[in-house]
């Protein structure tokens, strides 16, 4: 993508934590990647969703979230069985954000071994990329992590196009060298070594294709 001027938008999942006390540090991570992003013209909004279902906790209890801990319904969901609930659940949460506004959104899944950050995360990227239409990209420490599981979620959400994963440590350039590549024709073709959905950065900040 040549143009430099669009959006994107940088979303951290949330875990249970965010029924309890929640820290008023914002995550710093999240920060750093805006900062990169505008230094290079583009546009970037950052959401912690934790900050997000802490204010809505009372219309949005922890029970609402109880498909999050049956793998099974993850799967299915992640492999296109539709599922009213979970729809719902996700609408509510992101209720507040317009995201046909944005060329790109990343998605961090955290790294708190959270199965609402972990399975949450990954039914809100499926959700997001089916309903919008939207290229987006996922990381965070958890990744790394369900990278080892490889018929697990992590292997099945890449099968869908224009979902992508980043699996550097250097993610502070993966989301620029991502967006910039939008419109490369060998975009579409990108992929892992593990998987034979679409792809990521190398530890050589190289796209594998």
């Amino acid at each position: 993508m040549n143009n430099l001027n669009g959006q994107v938008l940088i979303m951290l999942a949330p875990n249970e934590s965010a029924y309890q006390q929640i820290s008023n540090i914002p995550p710093l991570a999240l920060g750093v990647l805006k900062g990169y992003l505008t230094e290079k013209g583009i546009r970037t909004e950052i959401y912690d969703l934790n900050v997000t279902l802490s204010k809505c906790a009372s219309k949005l209890p922890l029970t609402i979230w109880s498909f999050v801990y049956d793998s099974q319904r993850v799967m299915s969901y992640l492999k296109g069985e539709s599922d009213q609930e979970i729809d719902n659940a996700l609408s509510r949460l992101v209720s507040g954000i317009d995201f046909t506004v944005y060329d790109l959104i990343g998605i961090s899944m955290g790294a708190d071994f959270s199965w609402l950050e972990m399975h949450g995360g990954m039914l809100l990227v499926k959700w997001i990329h089916d309903k919008y239409k939207v290229p987006v990209e996922i990381g965070g420490n958890n990744v790394h992590y369900l990278l080892q599981f490889k018929n697990g979620i992590v292997g099945c959400i890449i099968q869908c196009r224009f979902i992508y994963l980043c699996r550097t440590w250097r993610k502070i350039t993966c989301l620029y060298k991502l967006y910039i590549n939008l419109n490369d024709t060998c975009c579409t073709s990108w992929h892992t070594s593990c998987f034979g959905g679409n792809s990521f950065l190398n530890d050589r900040e190289n796209f594998v294709r």
